[in-house]
């Protein structure tokens, strides 16, 4: 929109020698202004609009008044009026000087506060709702800032947390496998370690018990030989004695194989379980202390996010005090 224009007339006259300096200043253009009729005249001959005196340029309130008409206001028994025009007379150059240049700075002063009013003060015929306490727009964009900080900080501390779970919860089922294992392995070494101890009972009775029948049968073939016995009763006792010598060999080869399948076999089997189930402690203790460090650490994180949590509420608790319709 243009700005309100005023144009002023500056003249001299001279009348019988004295000169006579005019002033007549006119609002062409309103701009911003309610109407063009900015000065306010006393109303001094009702027949004379000549005569008329400016009282002051107007004020914001003044304008409000239907007082635009001169008539209209000497009908109803007023005494001044608004005018788009006012003519001001000085006899002295530097008082019409002085004057024009004061005249212009009070209409530039209510063209301000016109302004001002429009921008600041007005407003449209349904009013203004404000909600109340209001705030320094500064500090509430700064403690909705806060606010949004603290918020991010309850995503990070969560994120956290639930990274930090993740890792419990993989670490629980990894103690499970390794308890399922070494329980396996645990009753495969019970298994063998039995199987082992048998062996050695096995061996150690039948070790004695060969050499005693070896002895039995020398014992009777030494007999034999010197016995009175018919010789055909001999020869089929020999033939028994041989064919024991046959059961011993065979007996006594299964001693040996007996004592190379615990010494080799079950032995390395023992040997190995014995040390799949240490392992297999030493995995499950490491990874049990590696969980309860876990736990602590999620209940020290889970901490972390109640503690910006709390920070968060408090934070929007202050912007809801100086914004109470603050949506998140």
């Amino acid at each position: 929109m243009a700005g309100t224009q005023v144009r002023m007339d500056r003249t001299t006259t001279t009348s019988n020698g004295t000169n006579t300096y005019e002033i007549v200043a006119t609002c062409t253009v309103k701009g911003t202004l309610p109407d063009s009729a900015i000065f306010l005249l006393q109303i001094n001959t009702a027949s004379d609009p000549k005569d008329d005196t400016l009282v002051r340029v107007v004020e914001i309130a003044d304008t409000t008044l239907a007082n635009t008409n001169r008539s209209a206001q000497i009908a109803a028994g007023n005494t001044t009026w608004r005018s788009n025009t006012v003519l001001l007379r000085y006899n002295d150059i530097e008082t019409a000087n002085a004057a024009w240049q004061e005249l212009s700075a009070r209409i530039n002063t209510l063209v301000e506060q016109v302004d001002t009013y429009l921008a600041e003060y007005s407003t449209l015929p349904e009013g203004q709702t404000i909600v109340y306490p209001r705030v320094d727009p500064t500090i509430e964009a700064q403690l909705k800032a806060e606010y949004e900080s603290a918020a991010a900080a309850v995503t990070t501390a969560e994120a956290a947390r639930d990274a930090e779970a993740t890792d419990c919860t993989q670490l629980k089922k990894d103690i499970t496998v390794l308890e399922d294992r070494l329980t396996e392995a645990q009753s495969d070494l019970a298994t063998y370690t039995t199987i082992q101890a048998q062996l050695t009972v096995f061996l150690s009775t039948y070790q004695t018990v060969q050499p005693s029948l070896s002895s039995c049968v020398n014992t009777v073939r030494v007999i034999n030989s010197t016995s009175t016995t018919p010789g055909s009763a001999k020869t089929d006792i020999e033939a028994q004695l041989t064919a024991q010598d046959a059961q011993l060999v065979t007996f006594n080869n299964n001693n040996a194989n007996t004592a190379a399948l615990r010494s080799g076999p079950v032995s390395s089997a023992v040997s190995t379980l014995q040390a799949r189930v240490a392992s297999l402690t030493t995995q499950r203790n490491t990874a049990q202390t590696q969980y309860n460090q876990c736990v602590t650490r999620s209940a020290t994180l889970q901490g972390a996010v109640d503690a910006a949590r709390t920070a968060r509420n408090a934070a929007l608790a202050a912007v809801r005090a100086v914004c109470p319709d603050f949506v998140p």
